[in-house]
């Protein structure tokens, strides 16, 4: 109960940045933590309403180069505010995008996975949490919430074509039984095809990355593999090579708990020709205390990675 004398629910009011794109209202705002962004509603007058969401099935985000769009589908008690009910992200990698019909001012939402915040290497599945809401009508239908979460998945490669390479090699084995008698070929095939192996997998050698993250500033102090209990991440520290070119990447700051993403800053790398360490600083200093791990990741436009990734735990 707040201090008017009505109950309000448990969602604390921080005003939604929105803009207009393509006709679209997009709502661009989304949590670092639970309940950030997701405006109270007063529950304490007039009828109840009642305001539910329908699951929302996991997606695969396996080999998409674009942003997925899962409709949102809602309903409400009141026939009017079925109509304006709002969408929030209150956590995970993805905004809310509504649509408003020319006719009646209607809404539609659509969730769209943002496939750029999730890091190469991350954990999945990784949990979105979705929350519906409107403020009901003055003193005739409470407010009303409700929420729901779905995962983003990414299924793994098949392996089809790794299981399918030892069918030679059993082909090769069978070829010394009608040879029993010349014991030394098999021999001369076993030892002879590792050789190739061997060579392949010195190859990756040379393409060791000429850059890595070696450092997080937290709180005014530097941080290497190790996090503290709280803070503020303010920069990120790369050390590269004089020669290595790095303009035009970006170093991607992002924490987990649980495995599940939290939270990620992005900064845009300039300016490197020549510097052996570069200290990019994080123009929106980033809350750690709700994290157990943080990933430091630097890729190029084409999504590889340019440096060695830093991880640091609790």
């Amino acid at each position: 109960t707040n201090e008017a004398g009505t109950k309000q629910g448990a969602f604390s009011m921080i005003y939604s940045p929105e803009t207009w794109n393509g006709g679209e209202l997009v709502s661009t705002f989304k949590s670092t933590g639970i309940g950030m962004n997701v405006p109270y509603v007063d529950t304490g007058k007039g009828t109840d309403q009642i305001l539910t969401l329908e699951e929302i099935e996991d997606i695969d985000v396996k080999g998409l180069t674009e942003n997925p769009r899962i409709a949102v589908e809602y309903t409400s008690s009141d026939s009017d505010l079925q109509k304006y009910t709002d969408v929030f992200v209150n956590y995970g990698p993805a905004k809310a995008v509504r649509t408003v019909d020319p006719e009646d001012g209607s809404y539609s939402w659509e969730i769209e996975i943002l496939l750029d915040e999730i890091p190469e290497g991350a954990e999945y599945p990784i949990e979105v949490n979705i929350v519906a809401s409107n403020l009901g009508k003055w003193e005739k239908v409470s407010g009303a919430t409700d929420e729901i979460s779905f995962d983003i998945v990414k299924t793994a490669e098949p392996t089809a074509t790794a299981t399918a390479e030892p069918t030679p090699t059993a082909t090769a084995t069978t070829e010394p039984t009608p040879t029993a008698t010349a014991t030394e070929e098999p021999t001369a095939t076993a030892t002879a095809e590792p050789t190739p192996t061997a060579t392949a997998t010195a190859e990756p050698a040379p393409t060791e990355p000429a850059a890595k993250a070696d450092g997080i500033t937290i709180g005014g102090e530097t941080y290497t593999d190790k996090l503290p209990e709280s803070g503020e991440l303010t920069a990120v520290t790369i050390t590269k090579d004089a020669d290595a070119d790095l303009d035009g990447c970006t170093a991607y700051a992002a924490i987990y708990s649980e495995g599940r993403l939290i939270g990620i800053r992005l900064v845009r790398i300039e300016n490197s020709a020549g510097e052996e360490q570069l200290t990019l600083a994080i123009d929106d200093p980033m809350d750690i205390s709700e994290c157990d791990e943080l990933k430091i990741l630097v890729w190029n436009d084409n999504m590889k990675s340019e440096a060695s990734m830093l991880t640091a735990e609790k």
